[in-house]
């Protein structure tokens, strides 16, 4: 999907000393349409992104994301 946006989870352990990145999943592509675009073009960056909440009751996980986006032009 030309739209999809990748959502990646950065970490660390060992009191800081290791520094990880996992991918937890992407952004619905209905909702990533409007996104990509912008993202692509530098009209729109992201500030912050921070999940909100996290389910694995059934075989999609789902995760909610709070994101703080900067429009550029």
């Amino acid at each position: 999907d030309p739209n999809a946006i990748g959502v990646w989870l950065h970490y660390s352990g060992l009191f800081g000393f290791i520094k990880a990145k996992k991918h937890i999943g992407y952004i619905k592509a209905s909702r990533a349409a409007g996104f990509a675009k912008k993202l692509d073009s530098g009209e729109m960056l992201i500030e912050s992104a921070m999940v909100r909440s996290f389910d694995t009751y059934d075989s999609h996980p789902r995760v909610s994301l709070e994101i703080r986006v900067i429009t550029t032009k």
